[in-house]
């Protein structure tokens, strides 16, 4: 990606949100206007095709995280190491849901 980039949103003749790498602007109440910035986002996507997810890599990911994790060296021991792997695994789900939400 580049460094200088800019996205604005346009509605009705009127600047309703620009986002760049240098700084994000738009109305005061944004929220009549969320459909619109949804819509032209899923715009954007499609126009570049849907993204693929990388399950594989993810897990493998997740995996490692969690292979580094030393349940003696933890404070809390076995509790607090297996609140750890939960929190790791959750991280890896929420990671595939939503990149399977942005890749619609």
């Amino acid at each position: 990606m580049t460094r200088n980039w800019a996205v604005t949103v346009q509605a009705e003749g009127a600047g309703i949100l620009t986002i760049s790498s240098e700084h994000i602007a738009g109305v005061d109440d944004i929220a009549p206007w969320e459909s619109t910035i949804l819509g032209c986002a899923r715009h954007l996507v499609e126009f570049v095709g849907p993204q693929t997810i990388d399950i594989d890599t993810i897990a493998l990911d997740v995996a490692r995280e969690i292979k580094s994790l030393d349940p003696i060296a933890m404070p809390g021991g076995h509790a607090q190491h297996l609140a750890a792997i939960q929190s790791l695994v959750a991280d890896g789900i929420r990671a595939v849901t939503e990149g399977a939400h942005d890749a619609r």
